[in-house]
């Protein structure tokens, strides 16, 4: 994550792409959502008079299902302090994307909804007028007015801590967070979009595309047979065993032992009397 300050990380997040996990709380081990908070850290507030961005890649795996209805993403906020409340960006309980002040505000709310699974670009902009838009890649789907406060002394989280229960944890992943001081333009939104790995040059970034070489045979195949997700040729044959890797991997073999091998050891033909 871009963003300064001192950051206290609950969990450390994996490669590129794949992300930050933020899970709820688990009550068998009594331990609170996976969280980041970014502490003493004035310069990421709206505040007025200036340009205010934040963009992110967000992956959440299925609905928020609490009472509440809505999972926290990142901001500044709290739902004990709700008067220190500065800005918070979330989903909904059908997952559409939205901003909102303080705690009991009226939020500014996404025209469209995120799927469960796949990454995609989040970003909140808050121009020094005062209007917040929201957008979903390149694609522009809210815009509104909400009030600026005064900075607020609370750490920018991403996740969820209020309350401890992990009630509006993310089930998900988010990765790349940035604050900028400018503007949103369909250009540099575009330009954070291609900047996304996309290792066969398929047009589908790696975080969304189960087969990043190209090669047939999926990510987690050849993660799990080789150590690494673009290890293994389709047609070596890694064992000798005369089936090259494809064909094990279709067969459901193993392609590091040569005793894992498809065999057909007959064939029978049952016959099917005409009807009469």
């Amino acid at each position: 994550a871009q963003l300064g300050g001192t950051a206290e990380v609950v969990k450390p997040a994996p490669l590129r792409y794949r992300g930050l996990a933020l899970e709820p709380v688990t009550t068998a081990v009594k331990r609170s959502a996976a969280t980041v908070q970014i502490l003493d850290a004035p310069a990421l507030s709206p505040l007025p008079g200036t340009n205010f961005l934040v963009t992110l890649w967000l992956k959440c795996n299925q609905r928020p299902t609490t009472a509440q209805g809505y999972a926290a993403v990142i901001g500044k906020y709290s739902e004990v302090q709700p008067q220190a409340s500065q800005w918070m960006l979330g989903l909904d309980a059908n997952l559409y994307p939205f901003m909102k002040t303080s705690v009991p505000s009226t939020p500014i709310r996404s025209s469209q909804a995120i799927a469960t699974g796949l990454w995609v670009l989040v970003s909140a902009e808050w121009a020094s007028n005062g209007t917040v838009r929201l957008f979903l890649g390149t694609n522009q789907c809210a815009q509104g007015t909400l009030p600026r406060s005064t900075n607020s002394s609370l750490p920018l989280t991403v996740g969820d801590t209020y309350p401890v229960d992990g009630s509006h944890a993310l089930i998900g992943h988010v990765d790349e967070v940035r604050v900028y001081k400018r503007a949103a333009t369909v250009q540099f939104l575009a330009d954070v979009v291609r900047s996304a790995p996309d290792c066969d040059n398929d047009g589908v970034m790696d975080g969304n595309d189960d087969d990043d070489d190209n090669d047939t045979m999926p990510d987690g195949w050849e993660a799990q047979y080789f150590g690494d997700r673009l290890a293994g040729a389709a047609e070596e044959d890694a064992d000798g065993d005369g089936m090259n890797n494809l064909a094990e991997y279709i067969a459901g073999t193993d392609p590091g032992t040569r005793d894992s091998q498809f065999r057909v050891w007959s064939v029978a033909y049952a016959r099917q009397d005409a009807a009469v």
